[in-house]
């Protein structure tokens, strides 16, 4: 057996098919040294065969199907029996999981078929005699079998192993019964009252397969004594359930929620000392498992689960299993609240998640909950917003790490007020962040890692209450009447005097930050928050958003102390802001401001300083890619937005640049040659379109153009990694189709010269290269030319990997 399953594979299905009447033939319970091996070597038949993905029914599957109702059934009958499964109903259930995923289409099309079985072959036909099954009562047979093994007694990782292996048939089944056609006779139409019947076995086998499922992710007793592992395991089968419950909701429908909520009201039903938590506990795992599935639409079952006849009945103390499930319940089935048409079952629910607030084990999911509920409904919350004063002031008892989601929570609400009835909330929930965030500043010196460790809490919780504040929609409609009434009703807000004093707090303590710790990684990184959420584009805008400008200079500071990724993807994002579209319909992009250009001309030259200062020590390129290619991405934004400021730097801070982008694009690192290229390639042109600069926007190619050629060729003939081909082919199509005289002299002259590195192209090779580049001035041609002087200059023509390496 185990020599036929290694060479399983090379058989053909002629010479397959009359070995299967054998192995079937010796697939004896009885004895295990026997059944095992065969048992394997035909699981190898219908996974890795040429009989395998569904061929063979008559001489594989239904013989197979035959033997499994006989033999299958008295093996776990015995299983059932004993109470558990031993070697020889383990190696049952692998074979019939084999079966299962090689037949599916069988399985599905035949579930209900009246046809009468002609196998090739029957196995077992001295035990069984008389007429033979219908197809659709031997798969009737199968799906109970592997039922028996999904609901195998005991808990899975503890006393079985057998009912996660059948989890996968299931999802395969599901989906193959959606594509199971059910033609007439006449093959033209389908049968409704076939189909029909169909579904009603497939919605039977289901509904048990729901039940069972229920029982099988029941937690056992507290204190039963599981190892962490053991209890680790039965954690991920319990996820693994819960996609296989999806695939039971796409049959069931609102039949499986009916089931376990029913289940639930029947579980409340008994004296509270009487109820089994435990059982409750898994219909509401049950139920949160399919969420993703069940559409965003009224819903009878979900009513009734979030009213007081369920959620109004559970415990709202001490069992922590049962409120936890129940919280993340909630908060995945957020959105679905928003359907309702009275706030009431939504506030019950508020009620119920704001009571696990100050309880350590519940906290997390208790603020994880709130937050998604509010920000899916702050349009119906937002009526109430007294209720949340009141849980604002109660927060006294909720650790900072997940205050910070309260917060924005409560601020998801607010951010549904008009913008003027937003101001004296914004201030009660801002106003002690900021006090405690001055506190850590005024301690630094005394209690320096105390400090570090609040001022970081409460970034993050700045941080969360600006996320709150920003406005649910994806996507604002700048055309319609309200919006833009909303953002003028935004812009009077902001000019009160009591937010215009908060946001200057808030700016005075985010530079103090920055001054005190902005060398400090874990400060950096909630800065790098914080400044991304209170930051916004005008239509985004909220009462407490930041401009850019003075953010920029603080990172500018913090570039200069220490240079990192962190504040060049910063400088790069406030960039953008300083240049935004217009919040008004037009057809053409504003200008940016004569003010926003000098900021910018400053910010440029202060990060070129810090950086080309931090790149010229030896080592420092190929060193810290993520800064390099963090760099190029500012820059390359500055050239978009506001090219002529590259042409009103001090000389020697061009080149640099120039000079830096050239030496990036030798890495060995694909990020920092896609970095360099990028911004070249935006460079040039941006500045070949601008009517602005006249005779100015060639100084990068009188100055410059031999250089980058040369070290685009270089980085073709070997230098530059392979994957960075098509930026440094992008960027010679730049050059050819913007000065292709230019370029043609360059291109020749570099390549023929005698310190051109050494590579497998001769001069004919070269020569071609140059008259299929110009030949035709367009990016596939030059793709197409570069990719084939690749392939030659590094000894790749003719290979498979070489060309698979530099497919562009």
């Amino acid at each position: 057996m185990k020599c036929f399953e290694a060479w399983v594979s090379i058989f053909r299905g002629s010479d397959l098919t009359p070995l299967i009447e054998p192995l079937i033939a010796n697939l004896d319970p009885s004895s295990l040294d026997l059944f095992d091996p065969t048992a394997t070597a035909l699981i190898s038949v219908l996974s890795s065969s040429s009989l395998s993905d569904g061929a063979g029914p008559r001489m594989l599957t239904e013989p197979l199907l035959l033997w499994s109702a006989h033999w299958g059934s008295i093996v776990v009958q015995k299983t059932m029996e004993a109470g558990g499964t031993d070697d020889v109903g383990h190696a049952l259930c692998k074979l019939l999981v084999g079966l299962g995923d090689h037949s599916t289409h069988y399985l599905a099309s035949k579930i209900a078929s009246t046809d009468p079985l002609e196998p090739a072959f029957n196995p077992v036909a001295a035990q069984t005699g008389g007429a033979l099954p219908t197809k659709g009562q031997l798969v009737q047979t199968f799906l109970r079998l592997l039922l028996a093994f999904s609901a195998m007694p005991g808990y899975y990782g503890v006393d079985e192993e057998e009912s996660e292996m059948t989890l996968g048939f299931w999802y395969l089944f599901q989906e193959e019964l959606w594509s199971v056609n059910v033609p007439t006779k006449d093959g033209e139409r389908r049968d409704a009252a076939k189909e029909k019947d169909m579904w009603a076995v497939a919605s039977a086998v289901y509904a048990e397969l729901v039940a069972a499922l229920r029982i099988k992710v029941k937690w056992p007793p507290l204190r039963s004594g599981w190892a962490k592992d053991q209890v680790e395991k039965f954690q991920v089968y319990r996820r693994d359930v819960g996609d296989t419950l999806i695939n039971a909701y796409y049959v069931l429908r609102n039949d499986m929620l009916a089931f376990y909520v029913n289940d639930n009201v029947a579980c409340l039903s008994v004296p509270e000392e009487s109820v089994q938590w435990e059982e409750i506990e898994a219909s509401l795992h049950c139920i949160m498992s399919i969420q993703e599935a069940v559409p965003v639409e009224e819903n009878e079952y979900l009513a009734r689960l979030f009213s007081p006849e369920i959620l109004g009945r559970l415990p709202t103390t001490k069992h922590i299993r049962l409120r936890r499930t129940t919280l993340a319940l909630i908060g995945s089935y957020s959105s679905w609240f928003t359907v309702l048409s009275t706030p009431d079952l939504l506030m019950g629910v508020i009620s119920y998640v704001a009571a696990a607030l100050p309880e350590p084990a519940l906290c997390l999911r208790a603020a994880d909950a709130l937050r998604d509920l509010c920000d899916d409904n702050r349009v119906a919350l937002a009526p109430h917003i007294a209720a949340f004063g009141e849980l604002h002031a109660g927060l006294t008892g909720v650790p900072d790490t997940e205050k910070a989601k309260v917060l924005q929570s409560i601020a998801s609400v607010i951010q549904a007020l008009p913008p003027r009835n937003q101001i004296p909330p914004i201030e009660t929930i801002v106003t002690p962040v900021l006090s405690k965030l001055v506190e850590a500043l005024q301690t630094s010196r005394e209690l320096p890692e105390e400090a570090r460790i609040l001022a970081i809490q409460q970034l993050h919780t700045l941080t969360g209450i600006t996320k709150g504040l920003t406005q649910a929609t994806e996507a604002i409609m700048l055309d319609e009447e309200p919006a833009l009434e909303s953002m003028k009703d935004m812009e009077e807000a902001r000019k009160d005097p009591r937010i215009v004093q908060l946001r200057d707090a808030i700016t005075e303590a985010i530079c103090s930050c920055v001054d005190l710790w902005s060398t400090d990684a874990s400060v950096s990184d909630a800065l790098s928050e914080l400044f991304k959420s209170i930051t916004a584009l005008p239509a985004d805008t909220n009462l407490i958003s930041l401009p850019p400008t003075p953010l920029l200079q603080f990172v500018c500071n913090a570039a200069q102390r220490q240079l990192t990724a962190v504040w060049l993807t910063l400088a790069n994002m406030l960039t953008v802001q300083m240049d935004p579209p217009s919040v008004y319909p037009s057809a053409l992009r504003p200008v940016p401001a004569p003010e926003a250009r000098v900021v910018i001309q400053n910010v440029t030259e202060s990060l070129l300083q810090s950086s080309l200062q931090f790149f010229c020590a030896p080592g420092v390129l190929e060193a810290n890619p993520d800064i390099v290619h963090a760099f190029f991405d500012c820059m390359e934004k500055i050239a978009f937005h506001f090219v002529s400021i590259f042409y009103n730097l001090p000389q020697e801070s061009f080149d640099g640049l120039v000079h830096c982008a050239i030496a990036a694009l030798s890495l060995q690192e694909r990020y920092s040659v896609v970095g360099a290229s990028t911004f070249l390639i935006t460079f040039i042109n941006r500045s070949h379109s601008s009517d602005d600069l006249g005779d100015a926007k060639a100084v990068i190619v009188q100055r410059h153009g031999p250089e980058i050629i040369r070290a685009i060729l270089v980085g073709f003939a070997g230098v530059a990694p392979r994957s960075a081909a098509p930026n440094l082919v992008e960027l010679l199509s730049t050059f050819v189709t913007k000065y292709p005289t230019e370029t043609k002299l360059w291109v020749s002259q570099i390549l023929f010269a005698d310190d051109f590195i050494p590579s497998k192209a001769d001069s004919e090779a070269k020569e071609k290269f140059i008259r299929a580049l110009f030949s035709s001035r367009t990016l596939r041609r030059t793709r197409d030319a570069a990719q084939q002087f690749i392939l030659v200059a590094r000894g790749l023509e003719g290979s498979s990997f070489g060309y698979s390496s530099v497919t562009m």
